[in-house]
């Protein structure tokens, strides 16, 4: 009996990492920023609008503001083969301290994130060319987050809660993702994985707790220190994935990862009185800190048997340009080294923002990018209904 035998040049999700489980490309953040604050640091990153952030904790949600949209197309390593491409594409909504986030159409023609594995070629047993396939994977769902002291401000006018907001907060966030892995044709006998679905969810928790702001009572208004506490649950259903081809269930990835942020900014406000009427209105426009300074930490212990880790700084000026510099050491895929990585914000009067971000990703045994790279805009209608109402 002939053996159809299929050739998948290492494809993502299968062989090329230390420990045997399906979907790997769940486990890839489509953020460039998450991925310069050094892999596994990104959850205490509340301070962007970019949706492709929220992978790293779906509380995030609770501090978008208006709709944002945000897209990436990363081409992996010549080592995956020359046509394999890691795509994703969200669109947010968040108001009163509720967000949600939704899945839209990628380069791939597939929603939220997928992975393309490019052409893959078939072989019969005397290695005559038999047929050609293309093999990918996806993951598509929502996301939903809350930040709980300024929704509940919003819907309550409570005097005491408005007063304790600038001084800390809670949010909360849950997503759902359905995952589809098509790695081969059915019918190729077992072994060889083939087609299976299954799905991913996770709960997300975030404290901010801020001594210096605009509306502390020591008078330091023009300084701002801000730290954050990251906690998310990755696949806390501990699922499974059957493939048509297999006849166990692989399980699906699944951490818990924790990160700490602290941050430090100095108001343009400052400013004020030391530069012209003119010129501060101009810069007012696009910038709320002269500058700023981010520490990042975070831990990510994985499926009970590995614990990886990142940290970075992020280093901010006129909340124009971020340069960021981390580090990360992921045991999972052998990966470890530095990820330094560039922001680029365009912003008018906290209403509209342009961002571009790309980071280096870290050298290791199964390096999957050379860099990463996104974009998102960012509007803020509520903002800019009410301002042209007046």
């Amino acid at each position: 009996m002939k053996i159809l035998l299929i050739i998948l040049l290492l494809t993502s999700s299968i062989a090329v990492y230390a420990v045997d489980f399906g979907c790997i490309f769940t486990l890839i953040d489509p953020s460039a920023t998450n991925t310069a604050l050094g892999l596994f640091a990104g959850g205490a990153n509340i301070w962007n609008q970019n949706p492709l952030d929220v992978w790293s904790n779906p509380a995030k949600l609770g501090y978008f503001k208006g709709i944002s949209y945000s897209y990436s197309h990363d081409k992996c390593l010549e080592f995956f083969g020359d046509d394999k491409y890691f795509y994703s594409s969200y669109l947010t909504v968040g108001w009163k301290g509720l967000g949600i986030m939704l899945p839209l159409k990628n380069g791939q023609s597939k929603y939220g994130t997928s992975i393309d594995n490019g052409s893959q070629y078939l072989y019969d047993e005397d290695a005559q060319l038999i047929g050609i396939f293309n093999s990918w994977e996806s993951s598509s769902g929502f996301a939903i987050g809350m930040n709980i002291l300024e929704f509940y401000a919003a819907i309550s006018n409570n005097d005491k809660i408005t007063k304790l907001q600038p001084f800390t907060d809670f949010s909360l966030g849950y997503n759902y993702n359905h995952i589809i892995s098509d790695l081969s044709p059915d019918n190729l006998g077992e072994g060889l994985k083939g087609s299976g679905s299954s799905y991913i969810d996770g709960l997300g928790m975030i404290l901010r707790v801020s001594p210096l702001n605009d509306s502390n009572y020591l008078n330091f208004s023009f300084f701002k220190a801000e730290a954050v506490f990251s906690l998310y649950y990755r696949n806390i259903s501990r699922t499974n994935i059957a493939y048509v081809n297999e006849v166990q269930h692989d399980p699906l990835p699944f951490s818990t990862d924790s990160a700490v942020s602290f941050r430090l900014a100095m108001s343009i406000d400052y400013f004020k009185d030391m530069i012209s009427t003119d010129f501060y209105d101009v810069i007012s426009t696009f910038c709320q800190d002269v500058v700023s300074l981010n520490y990042y930490m975070g831990i990510s212990d994985f499926m009970d048997e590995f614990e990886n880790n990142g940290y970075s700084y992020d280093l901010t000026f006129l909340d124009l340009i971020a340069i960021r510099l981390g580090y990360c050491d992921d045991e999972v895929n052998d990966v470890s080294g530095r990820t330094p990585g560039i922001g680029l914000k365009l912003s008018y009067k906290d209403i509209m923002h342009l961002q571009y971000n790309f980071a280096k990703y870290p050298d290791g045994s199964y390096q999957i990018f050379k860099y990463r790279q996104d974009f998102m805009l960012n509007v803020d209608l509520f903002k800019l209904f009410s301002k042209q109402a007046r």
